[in-house]
């Protein structure tokens, strides 16, 4: 919201103030960040889960891209696991090696946990040996190549591929997500990564049925607030 020459943000039931320097800083940040392409072997989403969609476009390129979603590794803790990323694509003579973290919808949480999950398994891939060597018995497992223990960010990509609305539509994010991407960003490319974003369209098909789901939540709940006030007024 704009008012009286200051843009407020609600975030988590509270309004923030941000300072135009501040804000005009992360907006040009994100408006120069890098994009990649939408092109085969992803497709438009129609999937009943991001998994199946993983899989379906490592499918679409078993020689080139690996399906790492879900291939959790245990590291600094008993309880402490994380993915290297859900889609790796390989490096090559001609193209650049891609660690792909996939997101659904454009909620603050899920995007800054998004973020966050580059951030850490870039870390990790950068200062921690023994985290690389456990990528790479992931990656043997599907026939790939592996990647050096010692292992140099040049050359390869941190995608952050969000799936959201159509496909000509302009991806845009909250504001303190925005903040978060950012700061994990540039710490990433520090490393010596590139950071880039995908926009992955939803088919119509399964637009239609997120609306219809909608509209079914929002005549229950009229539903509910008539029938509560016909009650009182009883």
């Amino acid at each position: 919201m704009f008012f009286g020459g200051i843009t407020y943000i609600l975030h988590a039931g509270s309004w923030f103030s941000v300072e135009a320097s501040f804000q005009a800083s992360v907006e040009k940040y994100f408006t120069e960040m890098q994009r990649k392409e939408f092109s085969a072997p992803f497709l438009e989403y129609d999937h009943i889960g991001e998994g199946k969609y993983n899989e379906d476009v490592c499918a679409g390129a078993i020689d080139t891209h690996a399906m790492l979603d879900r291939k959790l590794i245990q590291f600094g803790g008993s309880y402490d696991k994380i993915e290297v990323c859900d889609i790796y694509r390989k490096q090559a003579d001609d193209f650049r090696g891609e660690f792909i973290h996939v997101k659904r919808g454009r909620g603050s949480s899920s995007l800054s946990h998004l973020f966050a999950q580059g951030l850490v398994a870039s870390t990790l891939l950068v200062r921690e040996r023994a985290f690389v060597k456990d990528v790479n018995k992931q990656l043997a497992k599907q026939g790939f190549s592996h990647l050096p223990e010692v292992f140099e960010a040049k050359g390869y990509d941190v995608v952050y591929a969000i799936i959201d609305g159509e496909h000509d539509s302009q991806l845009d994010l909250p504001f303190f997500s925005k903040v978060t991407l950012q700061n994990c960003g540039k710490t990433i490319t520090s490393y010596g990564f590139t950071v880039r974003l995908l926009h992955i369209p939803e088919s119509a098909a399964h637009r239609a049925k997120k609306a219809a789901k909608i509209a079914v939540k929002t005549n229950k709940k009229s539903a509910k607030a008539s029938k509560g006030r016909k009650t009182k007024a009883s």
